[in-house]
């Protein structure tokens, strides 16, 4: 398992998962760091498909969702997909309200299910 402040990755058969830490604490300097390490993490692995994990995430602020966006967007240009899975229920329904479920993002309720849909 590879780990750094914002995140921590584990390779399955199927893809990768990376598990976010709890950005409820963020200020602005921490929200660039998240998405910079979101892309190069990307860019140097290059997954075919990699499910985030957002259970330990209680708030999910547009400036963690306009990260997803860059590392979705990222993945895309070199066939790679991502999945989001584990939201808690407020965090899903933000998603829900701003239409990026099932439009611009795949949520699943687990990892295992994200991955099993592989």
């Amino acid at each position: 398992m590879s780990a750094n402040q914002h995140f921590e990755t584990r390779s399955d058969e199927n893809g990768v998962v990376l598990c976010l830490a709890n950005t409820g604490g963020y200020d602005t300097v921490d929200y660039g760091d998240l998405q910079t390490a979101l892309l190069r993490f990307a860019e140097q692995t290059r997954p075919q498909l990699l499910v985030v994990d957002l259970s330990n995430v209680g708030y999910c602020s547009t400036a963690v969702i306009n990260a997803l966006m860059q590392l979705r967007n990222q993945l895309a240009e070199h066939g790679g997909s991502l999945r989001l899975a584990g939201m808690s229920s407020e965090v899903r329904e933000a998603f829900g309200h701003l239409r990026l479920d099932g439009t611009v993002f795949q949520i699943y309720d687990t990892t295992d299910a994200a991955l099993a849909e592989a």
